[in-house]
């Protein structure tokens, strides 16, 4: 509880301790067991399913923290959304625990190309909106 479920987040009226849910805990060490057995598992990791105001981006703090921590390694964790708000919402939410900083190290794509860009650079974090993706494609020849 106290090296992955504690966290302290920068907002507007300063700084506040955030400690883990049960949901929270429980989805994300299952969430983290998932990873770890992710080849067995085809790579298919499940879903962590939230409601409303129940804690989806500390829950992803959580998780990505966690995975850093104790799995190691060199994982991108891409964070997409569809829509501008919930974008602004997840990065600062990011920035606020300290784990990101788009002004010194960007992390936030501004377009597909960009998105591309960032994503070659293995960063730890890349912030992005599913239209991003958005690019012409060859569909191939017909399947009849």
């Amino acid at each position: 509880m106290y090296e992955n479920f504690i966290l302290f987040d920068e907002v507007t009226d300063g700084l506040i301790k955030i400690i883990a849910r049960n949901h929270q805990y429980l989805g994300v060490n299952q969430a983290i067991e998932a990873t770890r057995n992710r080849k067995a598992r085809e790579g298919k990791l499940g879903v962590f399913w939230h409601t409303q105001g129940s804690g989806k981006s500390y829950s992803m703090v959580f998780y990505t923290r966690k995975i850093h921590r104790k799995l190691g390694s060199n994982f991108t964790f891409l964070i997409c959304t569809d829509r501008e708000d919930l974008d602004g919402q997840i990065y600062k939410t990011y920035a606020g625990c300290g784990l990101v900083d788009n002004d010194r190290e960007p992390c936030r794509a501004s377009s597909g190309k960009d998105l591309k860009n960032l994503l070659g650079q293995h960063r730890t974090y890349v912030f992005s909106l599913i239209q991003k993706f958005h690019q012409r494609v060859d569909p191939g020849p017909s399947l009849q």
